[in-house]
């Protein structure tokens, strides 16, 4: 029975279809990926069984945890510091934020009373956009870097990207830019 304690369930960006990006709290997920929908069952259960809940959606997660750079990223850095080249969406948008400021939020919107769903997430970028601005953060050549258009299959989500006023307002917490996040955190990674 969850009804006598704080419940705080981890979400993602995945829930919405991508069509439109932008996304804020109240608007309904129509998800169109099997992850999607599993996510949306989950939260809708949530809501069921805890009158004391915050439902978290977080969109790319990425930074340093235990002193290792995310996949996402270490691949990217790998590929460009051996002098090959790495291709990327430059139409697919997402909300990435460092994994250190999800984790703060999380634990200030576990101690919250707030009752709902918050997004977590920074600045609306591409893929593209932000892997390069990530590269040349930690002081990667970026020249390797090309971009190309996302194609029109299922399963990729053209835009994903989330609205944060609600996360903003009940914590104070403004999310850190990408060069922010990497240099705080690749000096060390326990800041």
């Amino acid at each position: 029975n969850c009804q006598n304690c704080r419940l705080v369930y981890v979400s993602s960006d995945g829930i919405f279809d991508g069509r439109k990006g932008q996304y804020s709290e109240g608007e309904e997920p129509i998800p169109s990926t099997n992850y999607g929908q599993n996510l949306k069952l989950c939260e809708r259960l949530v809501k069921e069984y805890s009158s004391n809940y915050c439902i978290i959606r977080p969109s790319y997660i990425y930074g340093y945890s235990n002193g290792e750079l995310d996949n996402r990223l270490s691949q990217t850095k790998i590929r460009l510091m051996s002098g090959e080249s790495a291709t990327l969406f430059d139409n697919m948008y997402k909300s990435p934020l460092g994994v250190k400021q999800v984790a703060e939020a999380v634990i200030e919107l576990a101690r919250s009373s707030y009752v709902g769903v918050v997004h977590v997430a920074g600045e609306g970028l591409s893929v593209y956009e932000f892997q390069r601005r990530a590269m040349a953060a930690m002081g990667v050549n970026t020249t390797g870097l090309k971009r190309e258009a996302m194609p029109e299959k299922a399963g990729y989500l053209r835009d994903t990207s989330l609205k944060t006023e609600i996360w903003e307002k009940i914590t104070g917490m403004r999310a850190l830019s990408i060069e922010q996040t990497l240099s705080r955190t690749s000096k060390s990674p326990y800041p």
